[in-house]
């Protein structure tokens, strides 16, 4: 029974739950994480050499080293991100862990 408990206790720490991802329609993966500013979304995959992160602000902001600045909205199909010159759909909408923020629905 210990070992039991034990196996489950190093199974909950290594998986954390709010590792969730999203994908784009080329198959790019992002783990998203939410935090008091908005959500974080971190590329799983090397994109130029480098991971991407974007920052989805709860202004509806964004902001993104690899892209730049933009704004950000969500439906109940998708998370849209629109940068100057290019747009991103995240899908599933259903598991974006910023769906809280009211002030970016479509």
């Amino acid at each position: 029974m210990l070992l039991r408990s034990l196996c489950l206790a190093l199974l909950l720490i290594a998986v954390p739950a709010w590792a969730v991802s999203m994908s784009l329609p080329d198959g790019t993966t992002y783990e998203q994480t939410r935090n008091p500013n908005g959500v974080v979304l971190r590329s799983t995959q090397l994109l130029g050499g480098n991971r991407d992160v974007i920052y989805l602000g709860i202004s509806c902001d964004v902001l993104s080293d690899r892209l730049g600045e933009g704004k950000w909205a969500f439906s109940p199909d998708a998370v849209i991100i629109d940068f100057i010159g290019e747009s991103l759909s995240f899908r599933p909408a259903a598991d974006f862990v910023g769906r809280d923020i009211t002030a970016c629905t479509f």
